[in-house]
């Protein structure tokens, strides 16, 4: 609860947050609940109980139409996804693995990563984890700096915050007018009027359409990474030219479309702000980004609204209207 490390750090804010958005203590149903939870007297330590119904429940759940699925646990590949998609969006050239940081971890730990890992031996580590490099360092008997190879094996190192997230206009233009993509979308709609306003899940014909969306968005990532290589492949000419024309630095140029729409989301924007705050939990600042992330892991809205613009029991909350909001 007392952290001397800022809040991105403070794994037990986060599980908390989860917990809570699952009702998952025994007594304790809201973050203001469990903030007053403090330990009985006479006593140097008490344990928080779990329902009997949440024992057996991932904590890591998958995402389904109205939001984290009740039972379905967090599969490798849908993490391994949401990882790659994360390491594209910061600028990384190569998919992020979750291999690699699993390495990483075994390297930094040492003496414990065989219990922490689950290895039968050392054998695996050493096979597989453990660090190849060897310098001269080694021979003199000296401790020399590993600053520069770091660097090199780090996947900052191809990193580039200016690298495209999305094809640019004219490339989605090009992809959507492409015969076979024309093709597929004529099929879709075929498929679509077919099935009428509510199709059987069940049915061939709405598998045979998931087949479809499935291929267009393989053909659409294909384009995707296509892109994103040449880009990376013709960087370099272009950042030499640029330097070499001694040409200035653009420092207004947007990386990323968070700071253009943190605005629309409270949530995210104080999060953003108050994660790297070298706070404990029961601090003010604490318990504001525990209700924020708390608010995300509850949230199964399937619209994204504008603050204060969220439906007040399923109708517009403007004063004078009485419109129903259907998600």
């Amino acid at each position: 609860m007392n952290s001397a490390k800022d809040l991105q750090r403070n794994g037990i804010m986060f599980f908390f947050a989860m917990a809570i958005a699952d009702k998952a203590f025994k007594g304790y149903e809201t973050l203001g609940d469990l903030m007053r939870a403090r330990l009985p007297r006479d006593r140097d330590s008490w344990t928080l109980e779990w329902k009997d119904d949440v024992c057996e429940r991932p904590v890591l759940r998958m995402a389904c139409p109205n939001g984290v699925d009740k039972t379905r646990a967090l599969t490798f590949a849908a993490l391994r996804d949401q990882i790659v998609s994360l390491g594209k969006r910061v600028g990384y050239r190569d998919n992020v693995k979750v291999h690699a940081i699993r390495a990483s971890v075994a390297n930094k730990i040492k003496e414990i990563r065989k219990r922490l890992l689950g290895h039968k031996s050392t054998e695996i580590f050493d096979r597989h984890y453990a660090s190849k490099i060897v310098d001269v360092s080694e021979y003199l008997g000296e401790t020399s700096s590993t600053k520069n190879i770091e660097m090199l094996r780090s996947m900052n190192h191809r990193r580039d915050r200016h690298a495209p997230r999305d094809l640019p206009r004219k490339e989605q233009d090009e992809f959507d007018q492409s015969p076979e993509v024309q093709e597929l979308k004529k099929s879709m709609a075929e498929a679509t009027a077919k099935m009428g306003d509510k199709p059987d899940k069940n049915s061939a014909q709405f598998k045979e359409r998931q087949k479809l969306y499935t291929k267009k968005g393989m053909l659409l990532r294909s384009a995707k990474e296509s892109f994103r290589e040449e880009w990376f492949s013709a960087s370099f000419d272009k950042e030499a030219l640029r330097q070499l024309q001694q040409e200035e630095d653009d420092e207004t140029e947007q990386t990323s479309t968070f700071p253009l729409i943190r605005h629309l989301m409270p949530e995210r924007d104080r999060i953003a702000d108050t994660l790297f705050v070298t706070k404990g939990l029961q601090s003010k600042e604490g318990q504001a980004v525990l209700q924020d992330v708390y608010s995300l892991c509850n949230d199964d809205n399937q619209v994204a609204y504008r603050p204060d613009e969220q439906p007040v029991d399923g109708v517009c909350p403007c004063s004078n209207c009485s419109t129903v909001i259907t998600e």
